[in-house]
């Protein structure tokens, strides 16, 4: 997959401390809140699948993520725009 700039992005993510640009590339994203009661903030990149990467997404309908440490940061994945019209962050529904 492949990072990429998109409209809403306000910010850089560089690579953390001591992991070299060839490892890790800088980020586009947006900081903002989703648009609930909490105004939850999120943290929002939008990545392109390669050719091949779709393809394989078809065969197999799987995705799969991965994090440096021993955790995982709460997130979501969506293939809908989470940017509401108005530039406000719509907060994707809890999957079944």
């Amino acid at each position: 997959m492949v990072p990429c700039s998109f409209p809403q992005s306000n910010g850089i993510l560089d690579p953390p401390e001591g992991v070299p640009l060839d490892d890790c590339g800088v980020l586009s994203v947006c900081f903002t809140h989703f648009d609930d009661e909490k105004q939850t903030p999120v943290t929002i990149a939008c990545w392109k699948l390669t050719a091949g990467e779709l393809e394989t997404l078809k065969k197999t309908g799987r995705i799969w993520v991965g994090g440096r440490g021993h955790t995982m940061q709460p997130l979501f994945l969506t293939a809908d725009n989470p940017f509401q019209e108005d530039g406000q962050c719509q907060q994707p529904p809890a999957s079944s």
